[in-house]
């Protein structure tokens, strides 16, 4: 069977990706391929007076990113599931896409933040460009929403 590739970014809806990931792979008899795509920093930043940030305090330890991926992963490994994951840097939904080609994954798993149709009218949904660029399978988890109280 193919690949299963995961996407994961460390907000709130990546431990239900994970799980999903974890499901589809055990009734798939899939291997798991788990990515973090860190988007590659601007060319050009603006610079105000008097504020400094060098790149260096903004880009990701790696160190750190690689062990929080290794902690996602572990969980697979006690459910039968075997995984890999990789670290990449650059445009997120290319990446996807790229790493979707190269490892010729069967299924993507992803999750969705639910911004609104205004974010995804200006700014994109990634979910959406990477169904519209592949021809595999995608599911997208949700974000875990508030519970809201019903009015009585």
């Amino acid at each position: 069977m193919k690949p299963l590739l995961v996407c994961v970014d460390f907000s709130d809806v990546t431990p239900r990706v994970m799980d999903e990931a974890r499901d589809l792979a055990r009734a798939l008899d899939s291997n798991v391929h788990v990515i973090h795509v860190i988007p590659t920093p601007p060319d050009y930043m603006m610079y105000s007076p008097g504020a400094s940030m060098p790149m260096a305090a903004v880009a990701p330890d790696m160190r750190v990113e690689t062990e929080r991926l290794q902690k996602l992963i572990a969980p697979l490994a006690d459910a039968s599931v075997k995984a890999a994951f990789e670290i990449l840097e650059g445009h997120v939904i290319d990446e996807i896409v790229a790493t979707a080609k190269r490892i010729d994954a069967g299924h993507i798993v992803m999750g969705s933040h639910g911004h609104g149709a205004f974010y995804n009218l200006v700014l994109g949904s990634v979910a959406e460009a990477i169904m519209r660029k592949v021809d595999v399978p995608l599911t997208i988890v949700p974000s875990p929403k508030p519970a809201t109280r019903r009015k009585k």
